[in-house]
């Protein structure tokens, strides 16, 4: 998305939901500053957490993923949309292990 990203996370065991977003929002801020010469914030301070609970509620966070530029214009369908998860040209994680039967 243009103006902001959705993003499934699962921080490891010694790393903080925070620090991985702090980690994320620095190193990506310091790349663009020096990519563009920005001088200005590139990101609001804090973010929106949501702790998934099951795999019903884990399918239905990614298709709003994935739905999302589709219902912005961006594209026609999620495959569509070429910085998007659902485009094919990304490797993902396979769901938490935490998350397994």
């Amino acid at each position: 998305m243009p103006d902001h990203f959705h993003l499934i996370l699962t921080p490891g065991d010694t790393t903080t939901l925070e620090k991985a977003v702090g980690l994320i929002k620095g190193g990506s801020s310091y790349d663009i500053g020096k990519e563009f010469g920005a001088k200005f914030p590139v990101w609001h301070a804090g973010f929106t957490e949501h702790q998934i609970c099951d795999q019903a509620d884990y399918d239905a966070h990614v298709r709003y993923i994935d739905m999302n530029p589709v219902k912005k214009g961006l594209a026609d369908t999620p495959a569509g949309y070429e910085f998007g998860s659902a485009c094919g040209k990304f490797a993902l994680d396979s769901w938490p292990v935490c998350f397994r039967g």
